[in-house]
């Protein structure tokens, strides 16, 4: 027969059904206050407010300088975290600029007196002298570094020979004569300097305040100069005469210096060389690596078409091609002509 349930005392039913209620109340309080503790401490390891930093833009003569911070996004609920991040790379620009004009971007400088222009680029100015023969005049002095000087060279040119610039030749200044002939320029060639004419008239009889032979020869004070080639380098027609620590040499270099251009550079610090036919081959190669290599001043003077004759022309140009120029068989107007060039920065001899 199936046995009937045992019934508890009232008493101890009561007591049983107060203890099993107060366990349930407890377990109850446990479990919310472990939900709330988990919730919390996820939040608090969790929760990002999303920053997004504002594009800063600076505008400079090479370009635009941008940069953005890191934008991160978060996501949090009670059991994962989902962040996205995004990085910019900031670009920077730097240029030698010194003064920015926040509305164009660029700068613009010009230099006057003694300056330095390792780092800065200087703007030139240019002057034309009008004549007779309506000479002009223009000049570069980018590139130069160290310290350099405002001045200028003024020219008084009697009849006179023209040369060109080959491609990728850009002269330091030049004069010109009857348009667009150039007639004297300077210009800095590898290691060395060089000084063109096509009027042996002009040598030292230069008008300037810039120190034009110091600078030729690298040196603070006028340099020792060795003359050769034709006649005209031994002062006719010319102040060289005046000059005073100038050599001539005769028609040709002395056999010491042919083929030997470090000591050419050892003993004199400019050469110059007025154009004869008979100069030989060696001699010329000699001159041009005593400049590009050696770090020589050269002053190559060309004369008028038909006072030269083109061998003498092909001559002078087996020098000055290698160095950038290409001499003409021109023979311009005789009379007058001034040509003063400007320089806003001649550089100084360092």
């Amino acid at each position: 027969m199936p046995l009937s349930p045992r019934r508890l005392p009232p008493a101890l039913a009561l007591a049983l059904a107060l203890a099993l209620a107060c366990n349930g109340d407890d377990t109850a309080t446990s479990d919310s206050e472990t939900a709330t503790s988990a919730s919390s401490a996820s939040s608090a390891t969790t929760a990002t407010t999303a920053t997004t930093a504002s594009t800063a833009s600076t505008e400079t003569e090479g370009g635009t300088m941008s940069g953005s911070a890191t934008t991160t996004d978060a996501t949090t609920d009670a059991t994962a975290t989902t962040t996205d991040a995004t990085t910019t790379t900031t670009t920077t620009t730097t240029t030698d600029a010194t003064t920015v004009d926040p509305t164009e971007g660029t700068t613009e400088a010009t230099t006057t007196g003694v300056v330095d222009t390792s780092d800065t680029d200087a703007t030139t100015t240019t002057t034309t002298g009008d004549t007779d023969t309506d000479t002009d005049t223009d000049t570069d002095t980018g590139g130069t570094g160290g310290q350099c000087v405002q001045c200028n060279v003024t020219l008084n040119s009697t009849q006179s020979s023209s040369f060109t610039a080959l491609p990728g030749t850009e002269f330091m200044g030049y004069a010109t004569l009857q348009g667009q002939s150039i007639i004297y320029a300077l210009d800095e060639v590898g290691a060395g300097r060089v000084i063109y004419t096509g009027d042996t008239n002009i040598l030292y009889k230069e008008v300037t305040d810039c120190p034009l032979w110091e600078w030729l020869g690298d040196s603070m004070t006028l340099p020792k100069v060795l003359s050769f080639g034709r006649y005209l380098c031994n002062g006719v027609g010319n102040n060289l005469a005046n000059y005073p620590t100038l050599t001539y040499a005769g028609d040709h270099l002395p056999a010491q210096y042919i083929g030997n251009p470090a000591q050419l550079a050892a003993d004199y610090e400019a050469v110059i060389y007025c154009t004869l036919a008979a100069t030989t081959d060696a001699e010329a190669q000699t001159i041009v690596d005593y400049v590009k290599i050696h770090g020589g001043g050269l002053y190559l003077a060309s004369e008028y078409f038909g006072f030269l004759s083109q061998a003498d022309v092909n001559r002078i140009n087996t020098i000055g091609m290698p160095l950038g120029v290409q001499f003409e068989t021109t023979n311009l107007d005789w009379g007058q002509a001034n040509g003063e060039i400007d320089f806003a920065c001649f550089p100084l001899p360092q």
